[in-house]
């Protein structure tokens, strides 16, 4: 009879158990879900070739080979369930979400500004490749001009709203693309010198560089700016899509070389899958990115055999690749003849001292 008694009571237990069992388990799985995660997560995005994103009017064209957009994904609100596995991916990151924004920008308005910084780089991409094949381009003088200032930021007490920013570190720009990219080339706490004009009047000024949001290399000068008059005549009609990039400036070096080896008669790629990154400007001018190390890896798992990369990131795209080549350029012009010179064995440029401090500012 005690036999009996003390089963029915296991029994009884195993029940209460299932019972609690079935209960907690839908009400975990739904936290993973729905609950939020206390940072943002960092990864790659995917590796796509450039091709079908470039539409030339009049060119039909197979290239032998791919040329390849990287990017990084970064998720502003992540599900706790994601944070929690994140550590299982080597590729994933967390980042303080505090850093994943410019502060004091709401995420729309800096949404915006990506998009805008994208487009830019597109409509770059475009007016370099073309120029590279032998067409003139015709074009309005672009002005960038302050519209707002972060709070609190070394730029609200220097720059006004309507100031005219002609230059960066004494380089002409004519867009908000051009000066992210210079931008993005200096450490926190750099200084930079702005060439500006105000009510007709010239006068520099240096602000030190800001950490901005890793994923789309924005201006990082407690600066909001937009182009102002930026209008180019094509003499043909070309159309891009953005692909796997969710803004910002970096993808303009690898759209500019699908373009161009979409205008000319001979294939840049030779059979070869190459892969990059770089911020372009209208003079030519490749700069520098964040996240090289993880679009570096990204691209290596995809199976890219070369990736270029701005010269000033190289110490950090050598110091991840396995067995890709490198290849640093610093403008387009570089770009295109270190492809042309591939199967010639003279594709590995330069040796670059590491900049250990650039590296860990940019390292996701």
């Amino acid at each position: 009879m005690q036999s009996l008694e003390s089963g029915s009571h296991s029994t009884r237990s195993a029940f209460i158990a299932l019972g609690l069992l079935s209960v907690v388990l839908p009400a975990v799985v739904a936290a993973f879900y729905v609950l939020p995660s206390p940072v943002a997560l960092v990864g790659p995005g995917p590796v796509q070739p450039v091709e079908p994103l470039i539409k030339v009017e009049g060119a039909s064209y197979e290239p032998g080979g791919h040329l390849y957009l990287t990017a990084l994904r970064v998720s502003l609100q992540p599900r706790l369930g994601q944070y929690i596995l994140a550590p299982l991916q080597p590729d994933v990151s967390t980042l303080p979400k505090s850093e994943a924004l410019p502060v004091g920008m709401p995420g729309e308005e800096f949404q915006k500004l990506s998009q805008r910084l994208l487009q830019e780089s597109q409509t770059i991409a475009q007016v370099v490749a073309l120029r590279q094949a032998g067409y003139s381009i015709r074009s309005s003088n672009a002005d960038v001009s302050v519209v707002s200032l972060l709070p609190g930021s070394p730029a609200a007490s220097q720059l006004q709203p309507g100031d005219i920013i002609e230059s960066a570190d004494g380089e002409d720009i004519h867009t908000v693309a051009e000066l992210a990219s210079i931008t993005q080339g200096h450490l926190q706490g750099e200084p930079m010198a702005l060439g500006i004009r105000r009510s007709g009047h010239r006068q520099t000024v240096t602000l030190p560089a800001l950490p901005g949001p890793v994923d789309t290399e924005a201006p990082v000068l407690g600066i909001v700016a937009v182009t102002v008059g930026f209008e180019h005549h094509f003499p043909i009609d070309i159309k891009l899509e953005p692909g796997p990039l969710s803004g910002g400036p970096s993808g303009g070096l690898m759209y500019a070389l699908g373009i161009y080896n979409a205008l000319i008669t001979e294939d840049i790629t030779r059979g070869h899958k190459i892969a990059g990154t770089g911020t372009l400007r209208l003079n030519g001018k490749v700069g520098p990115v964040c996240g090289v190390p993880t679009k570096v890896r990204a691209a290596e798992a995809a199976g890219v055999e070369y990736f270029l990369v701005p010269l000033a990131d190289s110490a950090a795209a050598r110091a991840t690749a396995q067995n890709m080549k490198i290849i640093p350029v610093q403008s387009f012009q570089e770009a295109v003849t270190a492809l042309e010179q591939i199967d010639a064995g003279s594709s590995r440029g330069p040796v670059v001292p590491a900049r250990s401090d650039t590296i860990l500012a940019c390292m996701p």
